[in-house]
């Protein structure tokens, strides 16, 4: 698929006065092009029994691992994620193990089936889409606490004290709704969450927590401006840590210079990595 058929396909759409779908660039993959001193890829399918089916890209450290095995960052949206990251970027964390759980598709997100799994209950229909379904994330989770990690993880020296989990957007608003929950993780770590599908999202769970935005990020379409000294985090963004904060949980914001919605999620991605190889505190 080229971008002209991609645009194309966008334009076709808007004409018919249906729901217009983002139009996105197919995935190339590049990481894979070529053996790694650090770690060696894998890119798999997986079916499960109720019928869903992900794709699971691994960095797996070539290294000894320590005693307690090592840490690992799982990622949604992985198509994304190892789309883009770099060989050097990865070079950097020789001991981190990384899990990105995407979709049997190679575009970099799969629209309809991260709606689902990433938003929180209660399952709805998509109240702007509403040939979608949105509220899925409690199953996810338990697919990623049971088979997800068994299938990624299986015969691995991981420690399970040191998993961090990362998301951007839709997978951001997961990472936090997680934190609340039961799950393997310990850390969690979310770039441009989607507060505007969930306002309301509450500052629930102990374990630590980076929150990621963009200064060119749009805030119900205001584009902030960092050369304006009055530029503010998005509201809603602000209202989680402030209800964070007064509650006394470990929840830090950080102000990615320069990006966009759409770039944060790469924008974050290294220092995803540098939280989740670091030790826990």
């Amino acid at each position: 698929m080229t971008r002209r058929t991609l645009i194309q396909g966008a334009i076709a759409t808007a004409a018919s006065g249906a729901v217009a779908q983002p139009v996105f660039e197919p995935i190339t993959l590049s990481l894979f092009e070529k053996s790694h001193p650090t770690h060696r890829l894998d890119d798999r399918l997986l079916d499960l029994p109720d019928g869903r089916r992900y794709r699971v890209f691994r960095a797996i450290p070539k290294a000894e691992p320590p005693a307690d095995g090592w840490p690992v960052l799982w990622l949604t949206d992985g198509n994304a994620f190892f789309d883009r990251m770099a060989g050097e970027l990865l070079a950097r964390y020789p001991g981190l193990m990384i899990v990105a759980v995407g979709y049997d598709t190679d575009l970099p997100f799969a629209s309809t089936e991260r709606a689902l799994d990433y938003t929180p209950p209660p399952l709805r229909p998509d109240p702007k889409r509403p040939e979608r379904m949105v509220g899925g994330a409690a199953a996810f989770l338990a697919r990623l606490n049971g088979p997800l990690r068994e299938f990624a993880e299986e015969n691995l020296p991981v420690d399970p004290h040191t998993r961090c989990l990362g998301g951007h957007s839709y997978g951001g608003l997961f990472a936090i709704y997680a934190r609340g929950q039961q799950s393997i993780f310990s850390r969690f770590c979310a770039a441009s969450p989607s507060f505007w599908l969930h306002p309301d999202m509450p500052a629930a769970g102990d374990a630590p927590l980076t929150i990621y935005v963009g200064d060119q990020e749009r805030e119900r379409g205001r584009l902030t401006d960092p050369r304006n000294p009055a530029f503010q985090v998005p509201k809603q963004t602000r209202d989680f840590v402030d209800r964070a904060a007064a509650l006394g949980q470990d929840v830090s914001l950080s102000i990615l210079p320069g990006l966009t919605h759409g770039q944060t999620l790469a924008g974050a991605l290294p220092d995803m990595m540098s939280l989740a190889a670091s030790a826990p505190e």
